[in-house]
C-alpha cells in the first residue's frame, strides 16, 4: 500500500484554500505513530469531513528538512532538557516545486509552537546566509531565548514524503509523514519503518477531530522530535538514550564506510 493509495477517496483542496482555512502559525502540535492499515480505517472514518491537499494532480510531496545546531549541540541538548523557550532552525525544502523556506521554530513555555519563515534559495539551504542570520536574531529575543554562542551550522537531514490533509469547518489540518530518513553530515543514516507512518495534528487547542479519531482507535500523543530522534542516533549516541525509547527501534540505522 502505497501513501497515495490511502487517500484516494478524499476531495482534493488546494494550497491558497488551506492556507486560508488553517494556516495557523500559532498552533497546538500533536504527533502519533500508526501502522499503515489502521491509518486507513481512520481515513475512510474522516474523508466526509476532511480534504487533502493537492497540487497539479500529485497528492504525495517529498521533503527535505536541513537543520542547523551550535557546535555543542545547544538545540539538541535544550530540548533534551526540555528547556522552554526554546528553539530549532531549519531550510524546509519542497522537492516537486524547488520552493525553500528558512524556518526559526520556537517551542514556548506554555507548549504553543511559533514559526517565523523567510524564502531562501534552495542551492543555499544547508548554509545559514545573512537574511537566515538576521531571522534568528529578530525571533530569539522576541521570545526570550538567548542567542546562539556562536552560528548555528548544518548538523542534520531529514527527508520524508508527507501527505496533508484538512478539515471542512475547522481550522484543523494534520499531517502524515511516511519513508522517513534522517542523515549525519559524515554520512550515517537511519530510516524509519515503512509499515509506519508519522501523523501531526495541528490544531489550535490540540484536540482536533484526527486527535479524536486516533485516541480512540488506541494512539497516544508520542513525543517525537525528527530532530531529536536523528541527532540521538546519529549525532551523541548514548547521550539521550531514554528519549523515544520504543520509536528509535523502529529505525534501521545505516552507517556509512569510514
Amino acid at each position: 500500500m502505497t501513501p497515495g493509495d490511502l487517500f484516494t477517496d478524499l476531495s482534493a483542496v488546494s494550497l491558497d484554500a488551506m492556507n486560508d482555512r488553517a494556516a495557523l502559525q500559532r498552533r497546538t502540535d500533536n504527533k502519533y505513530v500508526v501502522a499503515l492499515d489502521d491509518l486507513a480505517a481512520l481515513v475512510d472514518e474522516l474523508a466526509d469531513t476532511h480534504e487533502v491537499l493537492e497540487i497539479d494532480g500529485d497528492r504525495v510531496f517529498d521533503y527535505e528538512s536541513t537543520y542547523f545546531d551550535t557546535p555543542s549541540l545547544r538545540c539538541f541538548h535544550d530540548h533534551v532538557r526540555d528547556r522552554r523557550p526554546r528553539f530549532k532552525a531549519r531550510t524546509r525544502c519542497y522537492v516537486a516545486t524547488g520552493d525553500c523556506y528558512f524556518e526559526v521554530k520556537v517551542k514556548r513555555e506554555d507548549g504553543e509552537t511559533l514559526k517565523r519563515s523567510i524564502d531562501y534559495d534552495p542551492d543555499e539551504r544547508a548554509t545559514i546566509r545573512p537574511a537566515a542570520r538576521d531571522l534568528v536574531h529578530e525571533v530569539l529575543p522576541m521570545c526570550g531565548i538567548d542567542e546562539p554562542e556562536s552560528d548555528p551550522r548544518t548538523s542534520l537531514v531529514t527527508s520524508f514524503r508527507r501527505v496533508t490533509v484538512v478539515a471542512r469547518e475547522a481550522p484543523e489540518r494534520t499531517t502524515f509523514d511516511f519513508d522517513v530518513e534522517v542523515r549525519a553530515p559524515g554520512g550515517d543514516r537511519a530510516r524509519f519503518d515503512a509499515g509506519h507512518a508519522i501523523a501531526e495534528t495541528k490544531t489550535a487547542e490540540g484536540d482536533g477531530a484526527w486527535d479524536r479519531a486516533l485516541r480512540a482507535a488506541g494512539r497516544e500523543p508520542v513525543s517525537l522530535s525528527k530532530y531529536r530522534i536523528g541527532a540521538g542516533l546519529l549525532l551523541a549516541p548514548g547521550e539521550d538514550e531514554d528519549y523515544a525509547r520504543e520509536l528509535k527501534e523502529l529505525f534501521r540505522l545505516q552507517v556509512a564506510s569510514r
